[in-house]
């Protein structure tokens, strides 16, 4: 180690291990997704694909019948970004 550097700079400048960052795969950051709810929806058809598309770099927009919060079946809350009329297919690249 060079004398005056501290080992936070040592390890920082001579580190061989990636940022957990830079080795998650992001093969969707320049897509839009669009997902649907509504009162009573299924919870898990919601938010488990949301938090997958969402790391992998997607922008995801949730639509709702009004702007209203909703709660899925097993009581997850969910207050959409838009409402249905509010949308244009053209402006997503997948539902």
């Amino acid at each position: 180690m060079d004398a005056g550097r501290g080992a936070r700079d040592v390890l920082a400048s001579e580190s061989r291990v990636p940022s957990p960052e830079s080795r998650v795969p992001r093969p969707m950051t320049q897509k839009t997704i669009l997902l649907f709810t509504a009162p009573v929806y299924e919870d898990l058809e919601l938010w488990y694909p949301k938090i997958r598309l969402d790391e992998a770099g997607a922008r995801t927009v949730i639509a709702g019948l009004t702007m209203d919060e909703v709660r899925g079946k097993h009581g997850y809350p969910c207050t959409p970004d838009v409402t249905v009329d509010e949308i244009k297919a053209s402006d997503f690249d997948g539902l």
